[in-house]
């Protein structure tokens, strides 16, 4: 980068260096990648970044659990947009399970009052 030279920074760039990965357009869930900043470095390191992992993990494993046979159902559509990537439809198909799961869920909003 020569100086005065305008330089653009993206996410949607994150882990897709050729040079870096090895088919890097292809999502690898094994892939180990170095040097990333998901959750910041240092002093602005994601406070909630563990919290955030945890989620994803019980998320994922219960989703691997109840839905065995879970698999594409068409085309995935990719949100694109300047400032942020995702997934903006992902169709799916499995054989819905009943929950072993017999403790009801419980909700209590929290009191306005103090």
């Amino acid at each position: 980068i020569r100086k005065g030279q305008l330089l653009i920074l993206s996410n949607a760039g994150a882990n897709h260096d050729p040079d870096v990965y090895p088919d890097p357009e292809v999502f690898d869930i094994d892939r180990n990648p170095q040097g990333i900043l998901t959750f910041g470095l240092g002093p602005h390191y994601c406070l909630g970044a563990n919290l955030a992992r945890m989620e994803l993990r019980l998320m994922l494993r219960e989703i691997a659990e109840r839905l065995p046979d879970i698999s594409l159902a068409g085309d995935i559509s990719i949100l694109r947009s300047n400032f942020i990537s995702g997934v903006k439809r992902m169709p799916v198909r499995f054989t819905p399970t009943p929950s072993t799961n017999t403790e009801p869920v419980l909700f209590q909003r929290p009191s306005l009052d103090r």
